[in-house]
């Protein structure tokens, strides 16, 4: 923040600096220093005023993008988008009318998207990797609804508790691969 201010003649003495480093500080704390740093480094490169706040955060957002890691599979556009949906779907949809779903009679049940086995991918969007998953239909469904099924009702047993009362008691709200 000094090189910043000193690079672009931002006085130390004047009043509204202190406020101004709190400012910027609350608003870039969730990044990494080093994070902060190239950023800082970006806009000294590309700027030719002092950056507001929001402006640093978008160059750290831009620089976190575009580095993948050498070992990752880059997600494709579709695949982002599915992912982003199921994201906010909280990786729960619709019941479906396909013929697998019909013929396995779970038509009336709510579709999931779910992980494949420890395959994951760089999400150039969101700047890391993220599992890689796919909507269950059909047979794979109907059977991950009998292990959710036979896992309420363990664990309800174990905690002594009925399966509607162990969804609140397990943190049903998250899935497998959501963030905290």
């Amino acid at each position: 923040m000094t090189r910043l201010a000193r690079h672009y003649n931002r006085k130390h003495a004047d009043p509204d600096f202190a406020g101004l480093v709190r400012t910027y500080f609350h608003s870039l704390k969730a990044w990494a220093l080093d994070d902060i740093i190239r950023g800082a480094e970006r806009i000294l490169e590309t700027s030719r005023r002092f950056p507001l706040v929001a402006e640093w955060n978008d160059t750290i957002a831009d620089a976190r993008r575009a580095v993948a890691p050498l070992d990752a599979r880059q997600m494709g556009i579709t695949e982002i988008a599915e992912h982003e949906r199921a994201y906010a779907l909280h990786y729960t949809d619709h019941p479906c009318l396909c013929v697998e779903c019909v013929r396995a009679g779970v038509d009336h049940l709510p579709i999931r998207f779910v992980p494949l086995d420890d395959e994951s991918a760089f999400n150039p969007k969101a700047g890391r990797r993220v599992p890689v998953g796919y909507w269950l239909h059909g047979d794979g469904l109907k059977r991950w609804y009998a292990a959710r099924d036979r896992f309420l009702e363990s664990a309800g047993r174990v905690l002594g508790l009925e399966p509607a009362r162990v969804l609140v008691a397990v943190g049903a709200s998250r899935e497998p691969g959501e963030d905290d």
